[in-house]
Parts: structure tokens; sequence; C-alpha cells
């Protein structure tokens, strides 16, 4: 069902700020993405913060999933990832033409953004977020937009590689 995705997201704190992205809703939300075929989450997560930012980095844990209720059109099952920077630009590009910056953990209570996140992002449990459509979404053209509705190649290797993140097997 097209309604009902997994989106696979990066929480990166260097030196006490949260990177987050700007999205067509008008919200804050954390840098991230859908799997391409044959991708585990760790990989898909270090692709898309590479394509959105211009960061490398490396996967530490997963951190709880929650869900996403966007509007009346999808259900978005969110699963975070903590990870840090191997190398951090000057200048921070994100190719889908979102905007980026960089937050303290003071700023994020105070952010347009799902509570899911900022529970996330603050070390919280979180909690199912639901967001209205406040304008009409654009049309992706940026690369890899073919694949935003593309179901999970695999589920069972999806279920599997969160399972062995969280028990850290």
């Amino acid at each position: 069902d097209p309604r009902h995705q997994i989106s696979v997201k990066g929480v990166l704190n260097v030196e006490g700020r949260y990177l987050l992205r700007f999205n067509e809703r008008d919200e804050w939300e954390l840098l991230g993405g859908r799997m391409e075929e044959g991708e585990t989450p760790e990989a898909c997560v270090i692709r898309e913060l590479r394509e959105e930012s211009g960061i490398s980095v490396t996967v530490k844990h997963c951190l709880d999933p929650w869900f996403y209720n966007i509007g009346d059109r999808r259900i978005v099952l969110i699963v975070p990832f903590m990870c840090h920077a191997v190398e951090v630009p000057a200048e921070l590009v994100d190719l889908d033409g979102g905007k980026l910056h960089w937050h303290s953990s003071q700023e994020i209570s105070e952010l347009r953004m799902p509570d899911g996140y900022k529970d996330t992002i603050l070390e919280r449990t979180p909690r199912n977020s639901k967001s209205e459509i406040t304008k009409p979404v654009p049309p992706q053209t940026s690369p890899g937009s073919h694949l935003l509705h593309r179901p999970i190649p695999d589920f069972r290797v999806f279920v599997a590689s969160i399972y062995r993140c969280r028990n850290h097997v």
C-alpha cells in the first residue's frame, strides 16, 4: 500500500547542535528517506545524510521507531538512527532543495516539528505524530525522487536489520 511507508532518519549531534531540514510542509525534520532496493537501513541513512547535507556519517545505533501520519495521504513508520559525523563540509548543501540548519537542544522544543522528532532528539519515548498538509506538495524532481512511493523491496530484511540493531547483535 503506497499510503504506508518506512522512512529511515539520522539523528546527528555535532558540538551540541542537531542538524535539521526545513521541508515543503513548513516543518523541521530529521534528514533521511526511503531505502533503495537491496539497501540496509544503516546504508540508507548514511547515503541520505551524504545526499542531503554532504556530511559523511557512521551509524551508532537504532532508536525507537514511531508512526507519522501526514495529512490523510499516508502513514510513515519513522525509524531513526543515532549517527556520528565523520566529515562535515564547510558548506552544507541539500540536493533535495531543503533548508538546513543546526539547532541546539533548547531550540528543539520551540520549533514547528512533529512531536515524534522532538522526542527522538531529546531522548524521550517518541509519540506518534500527525501533520496537516498546509500547502500543495510540489512534484518530486530531485535525484532518487522516483523511489519515494516504492515499497520496501524485502520487508523481512528490513525487520531483521532493525532487530539486530536494537539488540546489538
